[in-house]
């Protein structure tokens, strides 16, 4: 059993590899890196958010979001306006924001479609749920270590 778990984690870890590193050269077309690309793809078809709430949905802390927003204005792919209450931003899409997460998006759900070719719904459910688990058991083992 052992060794088989070894195999797991080797496997993840390839698999992690591979798609970062095709995620990386998506990326790069657009003069972007690192997890630029989820930021835009969280504001497609979104009505425009703060960056409290785009901090929210993506799961990460406000200094990253802070930092990635001043690189996407700069980009042109997304704008800041002020909120009705003047003390909060709104993010949304410029045109060529949307269409970069368009063409992104698309990607991503072909590669999606192509890594899981042929792998029955239920295997994946519970490849999905088993994942999961993996990850729960991670953050509850290295909150106690």
């Amino acid at each position: 059993m052992f060794n088989e778990e070894i195999l797991l984690f080797t496997k993840m870890e390839t698999f992690k590899k591979l798609s970062q590193s095709y995620f990386t050269n998506l990326l790069k077309k657009f003069n972007l890196s690192g997890l630029y690309g989820k930021y835009l793809i969280a504001l497609l078809d979104k009505k425009p958010l703060t960056q409290t709430e785009l901090s929210d949905i993506l799961n990460l802390d406000k200094a990253n979001i802070t930092r990635v927003v001043n690189k996407l204005l700069m980009l042109n792919y997304i704008t800041k306006t002020r909120a009705n209450d003047n003390r909060k931003f709104l993010i949304s899409l410029t045109n060529q924001g949307i269409d970069v997460a368009r063409f992104l998006k698309e990607d991503i759900d072909n590669f999606i479609k192509a890594v899981t070719n042929n792998i029955p719904i239920e295997e994946l459910t519970t490849f999905s749920n088993t994942l999961n688990k993996i990850c729960d058991n991670s953050i509850e083992y290295l909150e106690h270590v």
